[in-house]
């Protein structure tokens, strides 16, 4: 049950339900997506911990909550080995 309530709220959140895509890419990308969420929610406050994906994004995207933002355990620079190990840098202002 708790399997299918995740892939429900993930689903529903990165609108992974498109008649136009294929379903192993959606079920791929799901799980990506749903890994680097919960990652993303660890680094958070902790009243952030149990947010929903759609929640997530609804809140991030607004620029009132980039407070959250500065104070969360957040990496500056993160080195992406595919992009030729170069450091990817951003800040929150």
């Amino acid at each position: 049950m708790t399997i299918e309530r995740r892939l429900a709220e993930i689903i529903q959140a990165f609108c992974a339900d498109a008649l136009s895509s294929a379903v192993n890419l959606n079920v791929v990308l799901c799980v990506l997506a749903q890994a680097l969420t919960a990652a993303f929610r660890l680094r958070l406050p902790s009243n952030y911990h149990a947010a929903t994906p759609d929640t997530l994004q609804r809140r991030f995207n607004r620029r009132a909550y980039s407070p959250v933002l500065r104070h969360a355990d957040l990496p500056a620079d993160t080195a992406v080995p595919w992009w030729g190990n170069r450091t990817l840098h951003w800040e929150f202002t």
